[in-house]
């Protein structure tokens, strides 16, 4: 029984790690999404495709966020 808690531990923990720097991946890479939305002022098709990958990037941070607690 032992053996069996220490090996969950381990994976709980190693799970956690993973959420968190997938979280803070995208904690650190929206603001450069949106600084390239800023630039691409006068291209729609630019910014449109920007603003669908923000948006996904997002609910994405949300996720691993909630995994992570």
């Amino acid at each position: 029984m032992d053996l069996f808690l220490g090996n969950t531990y381990l994976w709980t923990k190693l799970l956690h790690t993973l959420f968190v720097i997938a979280w803070m991946a995208t904690v650190l890479y929206l603001p450069r999404i949106l600084v390239n939305i800023a630039e691409a002022q006068g291209e729609p098709a630019v910014v449109a495709r920007l603003g669908l990958m923000g948006q996904r990037l997002y609910r994405f941070g949300h996720v691993m966020l909630g995994f992570v607690f």
